[in-house]
């Protein structure tokens, strides 16, 4: 019966450890965005974050979907990077869109909107 007891308690213990460790390390929005605007420099369609250690994040990157093909925006990621700096932005990057005249898609840069500050 004692054994049993501890046992159950451990896993009490185990689920309030992780509720609390989800709760103080999870990912926010501001590491979301940052993740997707990463991931979207490196020509994938989006992103976001999947992990939060308390230091560090590590992001999930998603291939555009057939026809679509994210690899047409590496010879002008950097000129859409350079183009938004120089209106004062952080940056920029190049994303592909469906079109009739093109079969794997047209490309167009955005600018990166400003992110807001974490809270932890």
């Amino acid at each position: 019966m004692l054994s049993q007891q501890k046992i159950s308690h451990g896993k009490e213990l185990k689920k309030l450890f992780v509720y609390i460790r989800v709760c103080i390390f999870g990912c926010n929005l501001s590491d979301h965005q940052a993740c997707d605007e990463l991931c979207k420099q490196d020509s994938y369609w989006y992103g976001h974050c999947s992990i939060w250690d308390g230091h560090d994040f590590t992001c999930s990157c998603y291939q555009y979907k057939m026809p679509l093909n994210g690899s047409i925006c590496k010879r002008i990621q950097k000129i859409c990077n350079e183009y938004c700096i120089k209106r004062g932005l952080e940056g920029g990057y190049c994303y592909v869109y469906a079109s009739r005249t093109a079969p794997n898609g047209t490309t167009e840069c955005k600018c990166f909107e400003e992110l807001s500050k974490p809270v932890r």
